[in-house]
């Protein structure tokens, strides 16, 4: 048994640009996470993003958490604009809501300083989108779509 969450992309607001002077939002697909390391937690907003490879967050995160993050394992990553960022992966407890339903898992992510200026983190294709049946964005429609069987329901 499935079941489907929809979750409505959150509009930006843009400053206008020389390509785009008349474009005043654009909509993400955004997810309040909260992660846990032991009695440390810390609440920050993901981007579910098809193009990450990892999950990845900010660095400051990490420290929140009580991580020494340079302690963790070393993966480059690439993104728009860098050839080559480090990460520093740990496993932590990741948490988030979709309607009336409870995630909790443990996830391998990975913290950053490159992700200090954005202060949002990445929800990539391993775990995150692993974690679902399937993912859909319907960008005319502003929503992102998450299959997965049936999670626990909060009490």
């Amino acid at each position: 048994m499935t079941e489907s969450f929809k979750l409505p992309f959150t509009p930006l607001r843009l400053a206008p640009t020389e390509a785009y002077p008349h474009r005043k939002t654009l909509g993400y697909p955004l997810l309040p996470v909260e992660l846990r390391q032991g009695r440390h937690r810390a609440r920050v907003m993901g981007l579910i993003d098809s193009g990450a490879d990892d999950c990845i967050f900010p660095s400051a995160i990490g420290r929140l958490l009580g991580l020494t993050v340079e302690a963790g394992k070393k993966q480059p990553f690439m993104g728009a604009g860098a050839l080559s960022n480090l990460a520093y992966f740990h496993r932590v407890k990741l948490s988030f809501m979709l309607d009336d339903a409870t995630f909790r898992f443990t996830a391998y992510v990975g913290f950053s300083t490159a992700m200090d200026i954005p202060k949002i983190g990445l929800l990539g294709r391993t775990g995150f989108f692993d974690r679902f049946r399937q993912v859909s964005f319907h960008p005319k429609e502003q929503f992102v779509e998450l299959i997965t069987p049936v999670p626990k329901r909060r009490k």
